[in-house]
């Protein structure tokens, strides 16, 4: 999986790269895995050689995980003896990443991940519009519980702003436009003032029906976009007639993903109107994320396909049944086993397989338990409000069958 740098900067987290690295095979030599949020602190006087400047060389803020990375390098570093023969691919994963830090990411970027194993010869930086906690993990195979966690996070979303002869149709993905279309009617066509020889009447049908017929080019084009994309909700910005008109012509399937109507006016620049819909995404993913565990809870309630607390979800997983796995972010950092004959994994503290009787190795449970949602193409759902999921050990999961 050797990486140039994105092109064009920043990229997203397509489910093809999560099967990708869970699929990972482990090796013998150390696989690394770095998460940096990349954020400019704007208060903290920081390290000198951390300090970001603007074009004019005036100092900006500076980034703590850049300061983050290097102390946390430095303690990894004693834990490699030269004469180990994984040193040379750590060290070589290193210098890497710290060439790669040299040049600078795109401005834009909020979060750095590294996945490197010189020994497999291995290198994949991802630039990312969101940001992600600091982590360094040094394992077999790659950590992907941080970026796994972000599509769902983030969600897929369009937002529409339209007014009579102008229609921008914005894709969203992980915080940023990742597309965007627009449709545009002659203002001639809708202008309203006074048509020597015609009756107000006859122009008022007129306009009606221009209207009428741009509002079904603009739904007509919102249905392409959120088709080709994938998106799961619309966000609507529009005046009336254009409102009634547009939300008349749209499909029921369409219309019923509209969820939230926001007053923006059309000459709000892109990237304002963009942030100002950012914290309502959030807030609706996070409303998605409660209403899972909710789901969770009636059909436990009712003795359906669901399962609770850490064996019964680890056995689930094992079995390819589960559809969506919900953690506690809290609970992260659980430790559990994995079966080096037949795969199996479990939370408690064996010391063979109950399954096989084989060999077991510790591993980071939630991070495993990720990387078998992932590759059985189950949907997953990390809550970061704690509480919801004390009762069933911090994990759940909604069953296929």
């Amino acid at each position: 999986m050797a990486a140039p740098r994105p092109p064009g900067g920043m990229i997203g987290v397509s489910r093809r790269l999560l099967k990708e690295l869970a699929a990972t095979e482990p090796g013998d030599a150390p696989y690394l895995s770095v998460y940096l949020d990349w954020r400019v602190d704007l208060s903290s006087p920081g390290r000198v050689e951390t300090s970001v400047t603007d074009l004019a060389g005036r100092e900006m803020g500076r980034r703590q995980s850049a300061v983050w990375f290097k102390d946390r390098l430095g303690e990894l570093a004693q834990e490699y003896d030269t004469a180990e023969a994984g040193r040379r691919s750590f060290e070589a994963d290193v210098e890497r990443i710290q060439a790669y830090l040299n040049r600078p990411p795109d401005p834009a970027a909020k979060g750095l991940v590294f996945f490197a194993c010189w020994a497999r010869d291995v290198f994949a930086p991802l630039e990312l519009p969101v940001p992600v906690p600091n982590g360094f993990y040094v394992d077999d195979r790659p950590h992907i519980y941080h970026l796994a966690r972000l599509p769902e996070e983030w969600g897929r979303y369009a937002l529409v702003m339209a007014e009579s002869d102008l229609v921008k149709v914005f894709s969203i993905t992980l915080g940023r436009v990742m597309d965007r279309e627009t449709r545009e009617e002659d203002p001639a066509e809708v202008r309203r003032h006074d048509q020597g020889g015609w009756s107000q009447a006859r122009y008022q049908r007129h306009i009606d029906n221009t209207v009428m017929h741009f509002a079904k080019g603009a739904a007509e084009l919102i249905q392409q976009v959120v088709d080709r994309d994938r998106l799961d909700e619309i966000i609507l910005a529009a005046d009336e007639p254009v409102r009634s008109e547009l939300l008349r012509q749209m499909p029921e399937q369409l219309r019923a993903r509209v969820f939230r109507e926001e007053p923006i006016l059309m000459d709000t620049p892109d990237a304002e109107a963009v942030e100002e819909v950012l914290p309502i995404i959030q807030e609706r993913q996070r409303e998605k994320a409660h209403r899972h565990v909710e789901e969770l809870a009636d059909r436990l309630g009712m003795g359906g396909a669901a399962a609770a607390g850490v064996e019964a979800v680890a056995l689930a997983l094992n079995e390819g049944r589960v559809g969506r796995l919900i953690l506690d972010d809290a609970e992260n950092g659980r430790r559990g086993w994995e079966c080096a004959a037949c795969g199996a994994m479990g939370g408690s503290d064996v010391e063979q397989c109950p399954y096989c009787g084989g060999a077991v190795r510790r591993v980071d449970l939630w991070e495993e338990m990720v990387r078998r949602a992932v590759r059985t193409d189950a949907e997953l759902t990390v809550l970061h409000d704690g509480g919801a999921l004390a009762r069933w050990e911090g994990v759940g999961a909604l069953l296929r069958f």
